[in-house]
């Protein structure tokens, strides 16, 4: 009974144990990758939610709805650029290391 709860906070590790405690998702860099990520996404659609409507608003009474308009779509562009970017990037270093592999 002891040995059994030892076991389960790691104080003792069988050969049996190892596997299971290797395996832990929480510890393992992809899942924390994944948090840092989904953590900074968070942060920013809250600056987006919070910021957005007030600088729209300024911008409104001193420039024009249609240029905050104008403004709103370049950013969108923007955005869809960085996204086409990244997945393009990510493409090239795939092929880079599959051609590395290749050779050598």
């Amino acid at each position: 009974m002891l040995s059994e709860a030892l076991c389960k906070r790691g104080m003792i590790v069988s050969s049996s144990f190892k596997s299971a405690l290797a395996r832990d998702p929480f510890r393992s860099s992809a899942f924390l990758r994944l948090w840092l990520g989904l953590n900074i996404s968070y942060l920013g659609e809250q600056f987006t939610f919070l910021v957005g409507p007030v600088l729209a608003g300024i911008l409104a009474t001193h420039v024009g709805g249609a240029y905050v308009l104008l403004i709103d779509e370049e950013g969108f562009l923007l955005m869809g650029l960085l996204v086409f970017l990244s997945l393009l990037f990510r493409v090239l270093n795939t092929m880079q290391r599959k051609l590395q592999k290749r050779t050598g």
